[in-house]
Order: C-alpha cells, then structure tokens, then sequence
C-alpha cells in the first residue's frame, strides 16, 4: 500500500496524456490498477483490469510483457502491439527490482489516444523516475534494521529517483545495493 501514493502521483503527473497506471508482478499479473472513471468501460473490454496477465506468451508484444523479458524502460506505441484490438494503446513501462536486483514488478503507464515515439519518451523518463522511487522506498523497509547508503549526483537529495541505495551490515560490508549502485 504504501508504493500506491508513488503511483497515485505518476496517474496525476500523465492525466493528460495517459489513462492507466498499472503496476504488475514479476510474472505479468496486473497487481494494482489506477484509471479514470471514463475508461473503465473500454479497459473492461480490452481486459485492462486487475489480476490480468501481460506476459508475451499470453497477450503477444505489449509494453507490460516486453518489459518483463527485456527488463529495462520502453514504450509499444499503437499499432506495434500484437493485437490489433491493442493498437489504439500506446504502453511505457519500468522494470522495478527488488532484492538481490531480481526483476520484482514493472510500472506501466498506458495511453489510449493517438500519441508518438516523441512524446512517449518523455513518459518513458517519469515511469522510470516512479519505478526507481518504488525500488528505493521497499530497499529502505527490507534493510529497516541495517545502515542504508544512499548516493546521489545531486547534493541536495531532493530526487529519490537519482538515488542509488547499499545496505551495510554492522562492520561495514555491503550486503545488498540497488542496481544503479
């Protein structure tokens, strides 16, 4: 529950240009759902819902499953989905890793208007920036009992989502680290 302001922040950050945020597991399954009360007819239809699967095998390329073998930030924009009932769908995703740097879930923002590669870059930076703040925010409460490091380019540290994460035991010894550190 307490990723969900995380994503609640990303859904009002995109409302223009996106109508879904979903966050799913390792293994595709759509774990939370965040949309605006006009779409949820034409999520319902296309099976944009909550306990969904996006993995490759199951739903052709999508952001969701392309994310989950790639694992590394992308966008299927429109008609590159596999489905042609998808192809009004534009997806940018973000892996997010959880301990030991293993694939733990991936953020996926979907548009459902006309939109382009362009544009979608942009998203893809702020879908990144809320993934890397999930990561950061379940590394502090795992490591809740060690001395936590983090590390940034910016003095001030103002920007979790530039930050890099170590885990030091009582001597010292790094025992986990986020994958940018």
């Amino acid at each position: 529950a307490a990723l969900f302001p995380e994503i609640d922040r990303l859904f009002q950050r995109l409302v223009d240009h996106a109508e879904v945020v979903m966050l799913s597991d390792a293994q595709g399954a759509v774990v939370h759902f965040r949309s605006g009360a006009a779409v949820v007819d034409r999520c319902s239809n296309l099976r944009v819902l909550p306990g969904s699967i996006w993995t490759e095998e199951r739903q052709g390329t999508t952001g969701l499953g392309l994310c989950l073998r790639e694992q590394r930030p992308l966008s299927v924009v429109m008609g590159e989905h596999f489905a042609t009932q998808l192809g009004g769908l534009s997806c940018t995703v973000a892996p997010i890793f959880g301990a030991e740097g293993k694939l733990a879930g991936v953020l996926n923002v979907t548009s459902m208007h006309h939109t382009d590669h362009v544009l979608q870059a942009v998203v893809r930076g702020l879908v990144a920036n809320s993934a890397r703040r999930i990561e950061n925010l379940f590394f502090d409460r795992r490591h809740d009992r060690h001395r936590v490091l983090r590390l940034s380019r910016h003095d001030d540290f103002c920007d979790g989502a530039a930050e890099a994460r170590l885990a030091l035991d009582d001597a010292g010894r790094v025992i986990d680290a986020t994958p940018p550190a």
